[in-house]
Protein backbone atom coordinates (compact mmCIF):
# COMPACT_ATOMS: atom_id res chain seq x y z
CA UNK A 1 0.00 0.00 0.00
CA UNK A 2 2.49 2.35 0.89
CA UNK A 3 4.81 1.77 -1.96
CA UNK A 4 1.61 2.50 -4.33
CA UNK A 5 1.40 5.72 -2.15
CA UNK A 6 5.28 6.32 -2.98
CA UNK A 7 4.85 5.52 -6.75
CA UNK A 8 1.95 7.60 -6.93
CA UNK A 9 4.06 10.84 -5.29
CA UNK A 10 6.56 9.96 -7.82
CA UNK A 11 4.55 9.87 -10.81
CA UNK A 12 2.69 13.55 -9.62
CA UNK A 13 6.38 15.73 -9.04
CA UNK A 14 7.38 13.59 -12.46
CA UNK A 15 4.02 15.15 -13.89
CA UNK A 16 4.96 18.89 -13.06
CA UNK A 17 8.13 18.87 -13.83
CA UNK A 18 7.93 17.68 -17.31
CA UNK A 19 4.51 19.92 -17.87
CA UNK A 20 4.55 23.61 -17.41
CA UNK A 21 0.93 23.90 -17.83
CA UNK A 22 0.28 21.61 -15.08
CA UNK A 23 2.80 23.82 -12.87
CA UNK A 24 0.51 27.07 -13.67
CA UNK A 25 -2.34 26.73 -11.03
CA UNK A 26 0.90 26.47 -8.30
CA UNK A 27 2.89 28.81 -9.24
CA UNK A 28 -0.10 31.31 -8.88
CA UNK A 29 -0.44 30.36 -5.43
CA UNK A 30 2.93 30.72 -4.70
CA UNK A 31 3.13 34.27 -6.16
CA UNK A 32 0.21 34.97 -4.15
CA UNK A 33 1.99 33.80 -0.83
CA UNK A 34 5.26 35.79 -2.00
CA UNK A 35 7.46 32.38 -2.10
CA UNK A 36 9.58 30.62 -4.84
CA UNK A 37 8.45 28.01 -6.84
CA UNK A 38 10.08 24.49 -6.24
CA UNK A 39 12.77 22.94 -8.01
CA UNK A 40 10.87 20.17 -9.30
CA UNK A 41 13.48 18.82 -10.81
CA UNK A 42 15.93 19.11 -7.77
CA UNK A 43 12.79 17.37 -6.21
CA UNK A 44 12.77 14.19 -8.40
CA UNK A 45 16.68 13.91 -8.18
CA UNK A 46 16.68 13.45 -4.33
CA UNK A 47 13.14 11.42 -3.70
CA UNK A 48 15.43 8.35 -3.06
CA UNK A 49 17.22 10.16 -0.14
CA UNK A 50 13.81 11.45 1.57
CA UNK A 51 12.67 7.55 1.29
CA UNK A 52 16.26 6.63 2.73
CA UNK A 53 15.51 8.77 5.54
CA UNK A 54 11.71 8.34 6.16
CA UNK A 55 12.66 4.39 6.01
CA UNK A 56 15.14 5.06 9.18
CA UNK A 57 13.07 7.29 10.66
CA UNK A 58 10.01 4.55 10.70
CA UNK A 59 12.57 2.10 11.74
CA UNK A 60 12.10 3.83 15.80
CA UNK A 61 8.32 4.51 15.27
CA UNK A 62 5.33 2.40 16.17
CA UNK A 63 4.12 0.17 13.84
CA UNK A 64 0.96 1.96 13.71
CA UNK A 65 2.42 5.26 12.59
CA UNK A 66 0.53 6.45 9.51
CA UNK A 67 4.10 5.92 7.19
CA UNK A 68 1.99 7.83 4.12
CA UNK A 69 1.80 11.21 6.32
CA UNK A 70 5.62 10.54 7.13
CA UNK A 71 6.49 10.43 3.89
CA UNK A 72 4.43 13.36 2.87
CA UNK A 73 5.72 15.59 5.89
CA UNK A 74 9.31 14.76 4.51
CA UNK A 75 8.49 15.66 1.39
CA UNK A 76 7.19 19.18 2.40
CA UNK A 77 10.60 19.04 3.86
CA UNK A 78 12.25 18.59 0.44
CA UNK A 79 10.22 21.33 -1.48
CA UNK A 80 10.88 23.62 0.52
CA UNK A 81 14.87 23.24 0.74
CA UNK A 82 14.44 23.45 -3.37
CA UNK A 83 12.70 26.93 -2.00
CA UNK A 84 14.85 28.20 -0.09
CA UNK A 85 18.06 26.95 -1.00
CA UNK A 86 21.15 29.51 -1.75
CA UNK A 87 23.41 27.83 -4.92
CA UNK A 88 26.63 30.76 -3.11
CA UNK A 89 26.39 27.99 0.43
CA UNK A 90 29.16 26.51 0.89
CA UNK A 91 27.11 23.11 1.46
CA UNK A 92 26.08 21.27 -1.36
CA UNK A 93 21.90 20.69 -1.97
CA UNK A 94 21.83 17.33 -0.94
CA UNK A 95 23.51 18.12 2.59
CA UNK A 96 21.33 21.35 2.79
CA UNK A 97 17.96 18.79 2.53
CA UNK A 98 18.65 16.21 4.42
CA UNK A 99 18.81 18.99 7.74
CA UNK A 100 15.56 20.06 5.77
CA UNK A 101 14.01 16.70 5.68
CA UNK A 102 15.23 15.66 8.81
CA UNK A 103 13.49 18.67 10.64
CA UNK A 104 10.37 18.17 9.45
CA UNK A 105 10.12 14.75 10.21
CA UNK A 106 11.22 15.40 13.50
CA UNK A 107 8.39 18.47 13.95
CA UNK A 108 6.11 16.11 12.68
CA UNK A 109 6.95 13.44 15.40
CA UNK A 110 6.99 15.45 18.76
CA UNK A 111 3.19 17.06 17.59
CA UNK A 112 1.78 13.64 17.05
CA UNK A 113 3.75 12.67 20.28
CA UNK A 114 1.65 13.30 23.43
CA UNK A 115 4.02 12.80 26.01
CA UNK A 116 5.83 15.97 26.74
CA UNK A 117 9.05 16.19 25.35
CA UNK A 118 10.57 16.05 29.35
CA UNK A 119 8.71 12.99 30.34
CA UNK A 120 9.56 11.49 26.36
CA UNK A 121 13.52 11.66 27.37
CA UNK A 122 12.73 9.91 30.99
CA UNK A 123 10.98 7.19 29.20
CA UNK A 124 13.51 6.72 26.75
CA UNK A 125 16.24 7.02 29.59
CA UNK A 126 14.21 3.82 30.96
CA UNK A 127 14.15 2.10 28.37
CA UNK A 128 18.37 2.54 27.97
CA UNK A 129 18.49 1.47 31.22
CA UNK A 130 17.15 -1.85 30.86
CA UNK A 131 18.32 -2.93 27.69
CA UNK A 132 21.45 -2.76 29.48
CA UNK A 133 20.42 -4.75 32.39
CA UNK A 134 19.06 -7.50 30.12
CA UNK A 135 21.78 -7.70 28.18
CA UNK A 136 24.33 -7.61 30.71
CA UNK A 137 22.12 -10.91 32.46
CA UNK A 138 21.23 -12.39 29.44
CA UNK A 139 17.97 -12.61 29.78
CA UNK A 140 14.41 -10.68 30.31
CA UNK A 141 14.02 -9.25 33.35
CA UNK A 142 10.89 -8.90 36.08
CA UNK A 143 9.21 -6.11 36.65
CA UNK A 144 10.39 -6.36 40.73
CA UNK A 145 14.28 -7.08 39.28
CA UNK A 146 14.59 -3.99 37.05
CA UNK A 147 12.85 -1.99 40.29
CA UNK A 148 15.60 -3.26 42.40
CA UNK A 149 18.22 -2.52 40.17
CA UNK A 150 17.47 0.90 39.13
CA UNK A 151 15.92 1.83 42.55
CA UNK A 152 12.94 3.39 41.78
CA UNK A 153 9.74 2.29 43.11
CA UNK A 154 7.25 -0.17 41.41
CA UNK A 155 4.66 2.58 40.60
CA UNK A 156 7.06 4.42 38.89
CA UNK A 157 7.88 1.55 36.95
CA UNK A 158 4.53 0.59 36.19
CA UNK A 159 3.57 4.12 35.08
CA UNK A 160 6.90 4.64 32.95
CA UNK A 161 5.67 1.31 30.98
CA UNK A 162 2.47 2.93 30.53
CA UNK A 163 3.81 6.03 29.01
CA UNK A 164 5.91 3.68 26.66
CA UNK A 165 2.80 1.90 25.41
CA UNK A 166 1.73 3.43 21.94
CA UNK A 167 -1.22 5.40 21.45
CA UNK A 168 -3.18 4.24 18.37
CA UNK A 169 -5.49 6.55 16.36
CA UNK A 170 -8.58 4.93 14.56
CA UNK A 171 -10.56 7.02 12.29
CA UNK A 172 -14.16 6.48 13.14
CA UNK A 173 -15.30 6.87 9.34
CA UNK A 174 -13.52 3.44 8.85
CA UNK A 175 -15.43 0.66 7.56
CA UNK A 176 -16.15 -2.20 10.36
CA UNK A 177 -17.48 -5.97 9.08
CA UNK A 178 -16.62 -8.78 7.51
CA UNK A 179 -19.47 -9.24 4.82
CA UNK A 180 -20.52 -6.43 2.44
CA UNK A 181 -23.97 -6.96 3.95
CA UNK A 182 -22.49 -5.88 7.69
CA UNK A 183 -19.74 -3.06 6.84
CA UNK A 184 -20.58 0.01 9.18
CA UNK A 185 -18.73 2.98 10.22
CA UNK A 186 -17.07 2.63 13.56
CA UNK A 187 -18.82 5.68 14.53
CA UNK A 188 -22.47 3.83 14.15
CA UNK A 189 -21.13 1.22 17.00
CA UNK A 190 -19.56 2.94 19.31
CA UNK A 191 -20.99 4.17 22.31
CA UNK A 192 -21.12 8.48 23.29
CA UNK A 193 -20.28 8.43 26.93
CA UNK A 194 -21.08 11.88 26.73
CA UNK A 195 -24.72 11.53 26.09
CA UNK A 196 -26.91 9.98 28.23
CA UNK A 197 -28.92 6.83 27.31
CA UNK A 198 -32.58 6.43 28.49
CA UNK A 199 -32.60 5.06 31.82
CA UNK A 200 -29.96 7.63 32.80
CA UNK A 201 -32.43 10.47 31.30
CA UNK A 202 -35.25 9.03 32.91
CA UNK A 203 -33.36 8.71 36.51
CA UNK A 204 -32.23 12.30 36.32
CA UNK A 205 -35.91 13.30 35.69
CA UNK A 206 -37.54 11.44 38.69
CA UNK A 207 -34.89 13.41 40.90
CA UNK A 208 -35.58 16.62 39.88
CA UNK A 209 -39.27 15.74 40.39
CA UNK A 210 -38.74 14.68 43.67
CA UNK A 211 -35.98 17.45 44.49
CA UNK A 212 -38.82 20.00 43.41
CA UNK A 213 -40.99 18.55 45.72
CA UNK A 214 -39.05 18.80 48.53
CA UNK A 215 -38.13 22.06 48.09
CA UNK A 216 -41.91 23.02 47.88
CA UNK A 217 -42.27 21.54 51.02
CA UNK A 218 -40.01 23.85 52.63
CA UNK A 219 -40.78 27.30 54.93
CA UNK A 220 -41.09 30.28 52.41
CA UNK A 221 -38.21 31.05 54.22
CA UNK A 222 -35.48 28.61 53.36
CA UNK A 223 -37.05 28.97 49.88
CA UNK A 224 -35.97 32.06 49.38
CA UNK A 225 -32.48 31.90 51.65
CA UNK A 226 -31.91 28.89 48.88
CA UNK A 227 -32.67 31.57 45.90
CA UNK A 228 -30.92 33.94 46.89
CA UNK A 229 -27.91 32.05 47.53
CA UNK A 230 -28.02 29.13 44.22
CA UNK A 231 -29.95 31.07 41.49
CA UNK A 232 -29.35 35.38 42.48
CA UNK A 233 -25.43 33.99 43.49
CA UNK A 234 -25.38 35.98 46.42
CA UNK A 235 -22.73 35.78 49.21
CA UNK A 236 -23.97 34.88 53.05
CA UNK A 237 -23.21 38.59 54.03
CA UNK A 238 -25.46 40.02 51.55
CA UNK A 239 -28.04 37.70 52.17
CA UNK A 240 -27.96 38.67 55.77
CA UNK A 241 -28.16 42.16 55.03
CA UNK A 242 -31.49 41.08 53.08
CA UNK A 243 -32.82 39.34 55.98
CA UNK A 244 -31.53 41.57 58.92
CA UNK A 245 -30.09 38.64 60.43
CA UNK A 246 -26.28 37.64 60.97
CA UNK A 247 -23.86 35.94 58.84
CA UNK A 248 -23.19 33.07 61.17
CA UNK A 249 -26.96 32.68 61.29
CA UNK A 250 -27.63 32.69 57.65
CA UNK A 251 -25.09 29.73 57.19
CA UNK A 252 -26.45 27.79 60.14
CA UNK A 253 -29.77 28.37 58.82
CA UNK A 254 -28.52 27.70 54.84
CA UNK A 255 -26.46 24.30 56.42
CA UNK A 256 -29.89 22.99 58.24
CA UNK A 257 -31.68 23.07 55.06
CA UNK A 258 -29.12 21.23 53.03
CA UNK A 259 -29.08 18.57 55.84
CA UNK A 260 -33.20 18.27 56.10
CA UNK A 261 -32.85 17.94 51.96
CA UNK A 262 -30.07 15.54 51.89
CA UNK A 263 -32.06 13.51 54.57
CA UNK A 264 -35.73 13.58 51.99
CA UNK A 265 -33.82 12.61 49.14
CA UNK A 266 -32.25 10.04 51.01
CA UNK A 267 -36.07 8.80 52.33
CA UNK A 268 -37.28 8.83 49.01
CA UNK A 269 -34.39 7.04 46.65
CA UNK A 270 -34.62 4.43 49.34
CA UNK A 271 -38.47 3.61 48.57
Amino acid sequence: MFKKFEEGNKKSMNVLYKDPQKRKPLQKVYTQMGLMEPDWGLVMSYLPLLKSMVGKVLLHCSTTMDRENIYTVGLLGLISATQTFKREARCSFGSYASIRIKGALLDELRRLDWLPRGLRLKVKNFQYKVVQLEQKFGRPLSNEEICNYLHVDRTYGERIKQYAKPIVYVPLDIVHGGDEDDNYPLQEVLADVSQDNGREIFEKKEMWQILRKCLEELPRFSQQLLSLYYVENLRLSEIAKVFQLSESRICQIHSEVIAKLRKRLSAFLQR
